[in-house]
């Protein structure tokens, strides 16, 4: 066979590494195409197009395997001699045969091309074979990894020839690592109307690749790096399918299930007797419902049953329910509805609303449309804290008080015009929009406190239209960057106000 000069080291053309999503499925067969290396690879091995994705840049074959059961193909032509040393970190051998060996419980190692010998050595397996223009395929098969801990593969793939007395030789170094199971619950099932969530897992997630357009990954700025995924409405009328490959720092990859329901179950209740609620929505439909209509009288026991059945119960704890639109509008009640931490996409508040109490809606992380009466006076803290689905909120024109940390965290939210009676606004209040470009404040307000647009890093113009300069409790957050536009008249007062005179830029108009 006619050796090939190449220019030997150790270094790999530069390759994005990518999750492997394959569980031993079955797959139409396809044409294989070959990478040929670069004068920078090791000698005379050639990789499939298929096993590209596993090399990295500093010189190495690294695939990432789920903890299912499943197959991996290493599929190459060497041009030359070439000699594979395989090993696992159990290292116990129980068979081996000419064409495969078999490790422990977990491991079989198979290849099927007959120029190839295999042998064990040890404490490795070691598979040699000429050159050839047919590919050596070398395959590993991998039970399920039900243990706690992951399991890893090693080997050295190597080629050498020897040319006018000189041998010539190079390799790559690998290892193949199974997760362990990270989740309780690989199918999550996901009502028509979407979800924003983070998977619970049993270890942190740091990384997700959705294989779906209609599944999307949210990092937040300005948090920990742990991602959510957000999951469009279905709006086909058919269930969906698609899968989320997660991965951890120290535990390996794993893959979700999501499974979307195509169907909208609809239901209208007037209540006539307060806290019978329970009574009108038998359990056999108290988690099937998508879309609820309420009229009537209502307590706090109804309002349990309704966060019941928007996927959270008062103790924090998740539910079976996919409720995720509802509308009040013609309910009486006289406390505030609490729905912190339910999987609600849209609400429509009780006309008789007049406030909305600490953590009405934190941490709803679908919530994207709320409407409210326009009665509503306060919005206490962090009532809309981390919804950030919200990307527009009509204010209650009536509305006086805005909460600490009232929308703290709605990264997405873009537009929101505050009311002209607004007198205070508490600390943190918009703390992390970031998406907020422009914030006009009301010529009412009168109290400020600190920090309200910490870290919104987009906020570039601030509109004051009181006429006397509002009392701050603390520094704002944007005062280096952000222009600051007062009524005609006003400089002076500005200027030689607390907080205000720390803007680098001001403009009257």
């Amino acid at each position: 066979m006619k050796k090939k000069n190449r220019i030997l080291c150790y270094g790999l053309l530069v390759l994005i590494g990518v999750f492997l999503w394959g569980c031993g499925e079955d797959e139409a067969e396809t044409e294989t195409t070959w990478y040929i290396p670069s004068d920078q690879s090791p000698t005379s091995i050639t990789f499939s197009e298929e096993n590209q994705k596993f090399l990295s840049e500093n010189g190495q074959i690294i695939m990432d395997l789920t903890h299912d059961a499943q197959e991996q193909v290493l599929s190459f032509i060497a041009d030359t001699a070439w000699t594979i040393q395989i090993f696992s970190e159990y290292n116990i051998p129980t068979r081996t045969s000419s064409l495969s060996s078999h490790y422990n419980d977990w491991l079989i190692v198979e290849i099927d091309n007959e120029n190839a010998e295999m042998e064990q050595k040890g404490s490795f397996l070691e598979i040699k074979g000429e050159g050839s223009d047919k590919a050596y395929n070398i395959h590993f098969k991998l039970s399920e990894n039900s243990e706690k801990e992951m399991r890893g593969i090693g080997f050295n793939l190597s080629s050498y020839y020897t040319e006018n007395g000189v041998l010539y030789s190079g390799s790559y170094n690998g290892y193949i690592q199974q997760s362990i199971p990270l989740f309780e619950d690989y199918n999550i099932s996901i009502s028509y109307a979407g979800k924003t969530e983070r998977p619970k897992a049993k270890h942190d997630i740091s990384q997700m690749v959705s294989e779906a357009n209609w599944i999307h990954i949210i990092t937040l700025p300005n948090q920990d790096y742990r991602p959510y995924y957000k999951v469009e409405a279905n709006n086909t009328g058919e269930e969906r399918r698609a899968r989320i490959l997660c991965k951890t720092t120290g535990f390996g990859v794993d893959s979700l299930t999501i499974i979307q329901s195509g169907i909208k179950v609809e239901k209208q209740i007037n209540v006539t007797t307060a806290g019978t609620l329970s009574d009108l929505i038998p359990f056999e439909e108290k988690y099937k419902i998508t879309d609820l209509t309420l009229a009537g009288e209502l307590n706090n026991d109804d309002i349990r049953y309704i966060r019941e059945m928007a996927g959270i119960d008062y103790a924090g704890q998740g539910t079976e329910g996919v409720l995720a639109n509802l509308n009040m509008a013609e309910v009486n009640m006289t406390s505030s509805p609490e729905f912190s931490g339910s999987k609600l996409v849209s609400i429509i508040l009780p006309d008789s609303t007049r406030s909305l109490t600490t953590h009405a809606f934190d941490n709803c992380y679908s919530l994207s449309s709320v409407f409210m009466p326009n009665q509503i006076y306060t919005l206490d803290n962090y009532a809309f804290k981390n919804c950030f689905s919200l990307s527009t909120i009509e204010l209650p024109s009536e509305l006086t008080d805005i909460g600490q940390d009232c929308f703290s965290g709605c990264f997405n939210l873009q537009s929101l015009i505050i009311p002209n009676k607004v007198t205070t606004i508490d600390d943190g209040a918009f703390q992390d929009c970031t998406k907020l470009t422009e914030l006009t404040l009301p010529s009412e307000l009168q109290n400020m406190g600190e920090y309200i647009f910490a870290r919104c890093t987009n906020l570039k113009a601030l509109h004051c239209k009181a006429t006397e300069p509002p009392l701050c409790d603390g520094e704002l957050g944007i005062e280096e960057a952000a222009t600051l536009y007062i009524p005609k008249g006003t400089l002076v007062k500005y200027k030689d106000a607390a907080i205000w005179k720390n803007f680098k830029n001001t403009i009257e108009e």
